[in-house]
């Protein structure tokens, strides 16, 4: 177990640069308009600076056709008015800003005054020179058209709400010509992306639409592509099962679009007993899908065939499809042959740390005696697996015979009592993945900021995989025309286990790409604030090894500065603690980017600060802490740090790194914190810390 976890740990940093562990610092995520290095800009001049998608904008008007840009975290309906969507400010142009290896939607609404037909979206851009002997490039866009699909009824699953009835906005159709009504919104989902090897700079170009062949509507586009890249996969393990084939154009389809693990991925190895009653297997074909999984693209892990020994409180009565009931007297020394020999086959080639043993799914008490003995004997036959388990009730006995465990956190978001027994078995070792149900929720109003959220509060907890138990669920029925609503009328929920919707016509034999909806593409961007924070969390852990025993607080480990960032969007995950708008998404990815940026730079040091109850406090001060090496200038909020101020553990004249604290007085609202930290020779970084301090309403006037 440990020695998975270590290699587990090494392909994380080698994902920052395409291999190499030692480039983990150099990779950065921003979504800014503007560069925030300045460090003589004040915090308004620097952190005001929010992206244009924070509101929604009209980007272009005539007497035929409004045009607008709408953050991809606000739900936008065909019969919406435009007023549905918030205050609607007015600009000329578009601006966006990426990195290298990263994809930015937005949605263009289109709203025309009478019917036009046949249109089509083309995207042009100016000359860019030749940089750095690198070819010139220009960045790729893409749009997809946003359909709706009936909802007859209303959603309920522990304790979260889905409301809207009649057409919900949710599958991505192709980019075909088509018409736009009039009085209708047209809504496309527009996706600017960046390869490897674009040069760095700004961008001119702009979004043409034309209707009938004639252009109606040209709008400006800026674009800031940062000589930064993101990992060249996603830093959350992604597990599901597969679509409708187990062909390679299916797993190639999944990895492009996210997935980092299969369920169900080449055929399990066909195995037999012989006439001796022993085990015989035939890897061969079972070998080639690996081949390609693996080897061609580049996924993580699968899970040992077949998964699922059993279900709630259903064992499984044909183990390898042998007829064997799982823990009968047969079954054992059929188990303990299987698992040494799939272990020695994936020790063989290679793959033996990437393999997950998902044992049992959703376990009740009464079976914990069972797993506990399936695990230590599986571990004794392959040391190297993972194994876990989804249950909603777990024991110290349980936790410490896994190595990883699928919390339900739909079930546990509602019992946040819950949190200390997961940080304390994570302490002891225990891998976390998790599956929230509740997400798949087709008409809740904030299912898209839900989905775009969900990855980072993972992070917050330090949890290592998510599992999307289905993509593809509709109960047999057709998604786009009769959506199956999963559970009873109490408790039930629309879109369970559907995130792709199925092509609407077979045009060739064989594999068709799916449709994704929006529900999947705003988790798909949520798994961008998922490796910041992954991120961040590296470059603590490698400054405090710099700055050594000072900075050995736990105030400033990685997993209380990860959990502290993540706080700054929901205490926990509950729909009602959290908030979902464009806005406060945005503002939140700028402060964790500038905080990439300016903790890289000189003179080393962390800045922490208790976000433990969420970005809005109680208190009429805030504390800051921080750690830095010696000699460096501290100010916090304007004021200089004196000795008052230091550890008591160190004394003014200490030569060692040193620890620093100040309280800082909070007004009503948005606090923006000012830390600086100068080297007295020419080097200066400024931190910042952004708190709403709450006044309770008692001592309102």
């Amino acid at each position: 177990m440990i020695a998975m976890r270590t290699t587990r740990q090494l392909t994380i940093l080698k994902k920052w640069s395409g291999g190499s562990a030692s480039r983990v610092s150099l990779v950065l995520c921003l979504a800014l308009v503007g560069s925030l290095a300045a460090q003589d800009a004040g915090p308004s001049a620097v952190l005001d600076r929010l992206p244009q998608l924070c509101a929604p904008t009209q980007v272009f008007a005539s007497g035929m056709l409004e045009v607008y840009a709408v953050s991809p975290v606000r739900k936008v309906f065909a019969k919406d008015q435009p007023d549905a969507w918030g205050t609607v400010t007015r600009k000329d142009k578009i601006q966006l800003s990426l990195v290298r290896n990263e994809t930015e939607p937005f949605f263009l609404v289109l709203r025309p005054a009478a019917e036009l037909q046949n249109v089509t979206i083309s995207f042009t851009w100016a000359p860019q020179p030749a940089s750095r002997g690198q070819a010139p490039a220009t960045p790729g866009w893409s749009y997809r058209r946003v359909a709706e699909v009936p909802v007859k009824g209303f959603s309920k699953w522990y304790g979260m709400l889905g409301v809207e009835t009649g057409t919900i906005p949710d599958p991505l159709l192709s980019s075909d010509a088509f018409t736009a009504a009039a009085d209708l919104n047209s809504v496309l989902l527009v996706t600017a992306q960046t390869s490897f090897d674009i040069a760095a700079g700004r961008y001119a170009g702009a979004i043409l639409v034309h209707a009938d062949g004639k252009r109606v509507a040209s709008i400006p586009v800026e674009l800031e592509v940062w000589d930064i890249a993101l990992p060249a996969s996603p830093m959350l393990q992604t597990l599901t099962h597969n679509l409708e084939e187990k062909s390679r154009a299916s797993w190639k389809f999944l990895h492009d679009t996210g997935f980092t693990a299969l369920k169900y991925g080449p055929q399990a190895p066909a195995v037999r007993l012989d006439e001796n009653g022993e085990l015989q297997i035939d890897f061969t074909e079972y070998k080639k899908g690996l081949d390609v999984v693996f080897g061609e693209l580049g996924y993580e892990s699968v899970l040992v065939p077949p998964s699922l020994l059993g279900s709630i409180s259903q064992l499984s009565k044909s183990y390898l499809g042998l007829g064997i009931t799982v823990g009968s007297e047969r079954f054992w020394p059929i188990y303990d042959q299987y698992m040494k020999k799939i272990g020695d086959f994936y020790r063989a080639h290679g793959w033996h740390d990437k393999v997950i043993f998902y044992m049992f799914d959703e376990i009740n008490e009464e079976h914990h005696a069972l797993v506990i003995e399936l695990a230590r004997r599986a571990k004794l036959q392959y040391p190297e697996v993972t194994v876990m388990i989804t249950t909603h009730v777990m024991s110290d006995a349980l936790a410490a015979a896994l190595d990883a465990w699928c919390v339900p956190w739909h079930f546990f978001a509602t019992q946040v009592e819950h949190i200390p027994n997961w940080q304390k078995w994570q302490r002891q070792g225990l891998e976390l993945w998790a599956y929230m149900n509740s997400l798949y929720m087709l008409n809740a109003p904030a299912s898209l900021g839900a989905n775009r959220l969900y990855p980072a509060v993972l992070a917050k907890y330090g949890y290592q995989g998510n599992f999307w138990w289905g993509i593809a669920y509709n109960a047999e029925k057709d998604p786009w025309t009769d959506l199956h609503r999963h559970g009873n009328q109490k408790e039930g929920m629309y879109g369970n286990g559907l995130l792709f919707y199925p092509p609407r016509r077979k045009e060739t034999p064989g594999f068709q790409p799916w449709h994704a909806s929006l529900r999947w593409d705003s988790y798909r961007q949520g798994l961008d604030e998922y490796a910041l924070l992954a991120q961040l969390g590296e470059l603590i852990t490698q400054i405090r090894r710099n700055l050594g025993e000072p900075a050995g607080a736990e105030i400033f480990s990685k997993a209380r500065i990860v959990n502290g960032w993540g706080s700054l969007l929901s205490r926990e995950f509950r729909w009602h603690t959290y908030r979902p708008d464009g806005e406060y998404i945005h503002r939140f990815r700028q402060l964790l980017a500038h905080e990439i940026q300016t903790i890289r730079q000189q003179p080393e040091g962390i800045v922490a600060m208790d976000y433990a109850t969420g970005p809005a406090i109680a208190s009429a001060t805030a504390w800051i802490r921080g750690v830095c090496p010696a000699g460096t200038l501290v100010t916090v909020a304007g004021q200089p740090i004196t000795n008052a101020h230091r550890s008591q553990l160190q004394g003014a004249s200490d030569q060692k790194p040193f620890v620093f604290q100040m309280e800082v007085p909070l007004q009503a609202g948005r606090n923006v914190i000012p830390i600086v930290l100068d080297d007295g020779q020419g080097k200066a970084k400024t931190f910042y810390r952004e708190i709403e301090y709450q006044v309770p309403k008692a001592e309102e006037k």
